[in-house]
């Protein structure tokens, strides 16, 4: 039982880098400018899908459409743009 709290505790104890008033996204950074190995963290929405930018939508829709130059829909609300891609991709 001593064993397992002992490793609990083990488990509780904030990183080093918090001892230096360093954050977790400063660390980070550090290592890209380093060029160390670094994984970044897949963000993903709440049914746990891959968080989609705006502007990854508006390319997939200029490639579906074969135009370029529509980067100003990013500007639009992100449930139209996939609503928009959806109908886009659906036709094809």
């Amino acid at each position: 039982m001593a064993r397992c709290l002992s490793q609990s505790a083990m488990n509780l104890q904030p990183p080093l880098f918090d001892n230096a008033d360093i954050s977790a996204r400063g660390i980070a950074a550090k290592a890209r400018t380093l060029n160390l190995p670094y994984d970044v963290k897949v963000r993903t929405t709440k049914t746990g899908e891959r968080v989609i930018r705006k502007d990854e939508i508006v390319v997939k829709i200029e490639d579906a459409l074969g135009v370029k130059g529509l980067a100003s829909l990013a500007k639009a609300e992100k449930p139209a743009l996939r609503k928009l891609l959806q109908a886009l991709t659906e036709d094809a």
